[in-house]
């Protein structure tokens, strides 16, 4: 090993351990031109150091000066990074080099370092994998922000959920980061990635069965915010009410079933069974709450009827989940309620 090289490795591993954002900022300053300089040099080994140093220095974010050209010239030799060409990479992420992403945009800039991003979370190194998943989440929702880049980088994020993929810990991280940072937003829900993320249900609806009831908690919601009216996501949450063992999964499962559309005649009348003779105290108010969600204040008069029936029933008992749900239909349908059961409405509010 030569001594140059021998330095390179050391700086990695400091770099790679985590340094504070000052030391982040010097390490920058101090090293960026040097390894634009070291990515020209004849040894591989060494060029590929020098591009790992600068990636985990976030070097990816600079879009200023000089720096914008090593950032360049960094993604370029990466791509070439034993690390990041791996043979996972290559498998899943197939045809990530057939788009432009020059031309997207993402929060620090244009998107070129997206496919870097990824295929670090194809590598062997858990602590690269998880650097590419905090990167890209960073860069193509930061701050909550939109960017032009997501539906682009969800597509590809998604095949990682495959049973292909031979990193289970990094796909329950992906299922978090979908339901945490990718569907708090209508916008989203709603636009090109929303739509993304219904065409690439297949591939996460196996984690249904996922031996972490966490993260079948987390599909069942993510289900409830994407699907709409995606067939496969009325099947599958309807079978999780009617079988699940676990009550209070029937419960999420028939709440997230309330924010679905165009439910079938046989769901809808299934629902107001289940308000009307559900020996459930809890499983009538979900019932309720799905039907509330689902008719949006705006349902025709008999879809109203089992619901009045349940607040006539129960109109002197009040409990923090029923006033959640009332306070929510309170604020955002209030106008489109009848008048009897605004005014049941405001009696339990004010028990």
């Amino acid at each position: 090993m030569t001594a140059l090289l021998h330095e390179l490795k050391q700086i990695a591993l400091e770099v790679e351990a985590g340094v504070s954002e000052e030391r982040r900022r010097e390490w920058i300053e101090e090293l960026s031109l040097k390894c634009g300089e070291w990515m020209g040099h004849a040894d591989a080994e060494v060029r590929w150091t020098a591009a790992s140093i600068l990636y985990w220095l976030g070097i990816d974010a600079e879009y200023t000066g000089d720096l914008l050209e090593v950032r360049k010239e960094a993604l370029r030799v990466l791509h070439e990074h034993p690390l990041f060409c791996n043979p996972v990479a290559e498998a899943l992420l197939s045809g990530w080099d057939e788009l432009d992403w020059g031309a997207l945009h993402h929060a620090f800039g244009t998107a070129e370092d997206v496919p870097i991003h990824l295929k670090a979370m194809c590598a062997e190194d858990e602590r690269l994998r998880e650097r590419g998943l905090t990167r890209l989440v960073d860069h193509v929702r930061h701050q909550g922000g939109y960017c032009q880049a997501l539906p682009y980088a969800l597509r590809f994020l998604l095949r990682l959920l495959a049973e292909e993929y031979p990193y289970p810990d990094t796909q329950k991280e992906i299922i978090g980061v979908l339901l945490t940072r990718f569907v708090d937003d209508e916008a989203i829900v709603y636009g090109k990635a929303g739509q993304v993320l219904r065409e690439g249900m297949i591939l996460y609806l196996p984690y249904l069965n996922h031996e972490e009831l966490v993260v079948q908690d987390q599909v069942i919601t993510l289900l409830g915010k994407v699907g709409k009216d995606h067939p496969l996501a009325h099947r599958a949450l309807m079978d999780i009410i009617e079988r699940s063992p676990w009550e209070y999964q029937q419960s999420l499962a028939l709440y997230a079933f309330g924010h679905l559309r165009h439910w079938s005649p046989e769901h809808e009348q299934l629902v107001h069974d289940w308000l009307s003779f559900h020996p459930s105290r809890d499983w009538q108010r979900d019932a309720a709450a799905a039907l509330i969600f689902y008719h949006g204040g705006k349902g025709p008069a008999a879809a109203w009827q089992n619901i009045l029936d349940y607040f006539l029933h129960y109109g002197h008992e009040s409990s923090p989940s029923d006033q959640l749900f009332i306070n929510w239909w309170t604020n955002y349908t209030r106008e489109s309620l009848p008048t009897d059961l605004e005014e049941i409405i405001y009696r339990i509010s004010d028990l």
